[in-house]
């Protein structure tokens, strides 16, 4: 029963990414929620603090920009360019800047 269900897991499985955004301690000005620009064409929103998974198609590099609003406009882009692996999920980190108008930054998680 138990290799059944790990088989039909492995069969859902997708490639992309996982980002996870993170504000600096006392950064509670920043209330809206951050998004994912995909290309600079779509647009993913995110969650302070949780995890979000945005799937990819495998064997195609994207440009990943990550921002949040604030005070009217976007606030502290990070950017990077990702490619993953057939079946492969990249899990990766945002974390603002101490000051809002610096950049922001996007690494990646092992």
């Amino acid at each position: 029963m138990i290799l059944g269900k790990c088989l039909a897991v492995v069969e859902k499985m997708q490639s992309g990414i996982r980002i996870k955004c993170k504000k600096k301690f006392g950064q509670f000005l920043a209330t809206e929620k951050p998004y994912a620009i995909i290309n600079d064409v779509e647009t993913k929103e995110l969650n302070w603090g949780k995890e979000v998974f945005i799937p990819l198609q495998p064997k195609k590099p994207y440009k990943i920009t990550v921002q949040f609003p604030y005070m009217g406009g976007a606030c502290a882009p990070a950017s990077s360019i990702i490619e993953v692996k057939p079946d492969e999920i990249q899990v990766y980190e945002y974390n603002t800047p101490f000051l809002m108008t610096s950049n922001g930054s996007l690494k990646r998680k092992k």
